[in-house]
């Protein structure tokens, strides 16, 4: 393995947003798997109460509430993801413009590599 020394000089800015819309997007199928998990949790709960309970009408206002809660979820994670992956797309746009900005002006980014 032997170290080189490397100089940023440019970032490509389409790829940079690029980048960060998967990035976001991938994060983003994580956080709604454990928004639907939590979610799941909470309505299974409120169907155990409403069994417990022994009142017809309670059991059948938790099933409705948890089928609810869990297309909602649903929707708005799918919302929450398009959007966040959208406006991390045009973020790595502008955050590639300004560091080529930087970048022109203090002569680049210096930092060692190791080669495999």
């Amino acid at each position: 393995m032997s170290k080189q020394h490397v100089k940023i000089k440019h970032l490509g800015m389409f790829s940079t947003g690029k980048f960060l819309a998967v990035f976001n997007f991938i994060l983003g199928l994580v956080m709604l798997l454990i928004s639907l998990l939590m979610t799941l949790l909470g309505a299974i709960v409120s169907v155990l109460f409403g069994l417990g309970s022994g009142d017809f009408g309670v059991l059948a206002f938790a099933l409705t509430g948890g089928i609810m809660s869990v297309l909602m979820t649903l929707f708005m994670a799918l919302f929450a993801i398009f959007i966040y992956t959208l406006i991390a797309f045009f973020a790595g746009i502008i955050i590639a413009f300004v560091f080529n900005m930087v970048v022109k002006i203090s002569g680049g980014l210096s930092f060692d590599a190791e080669i495999r």
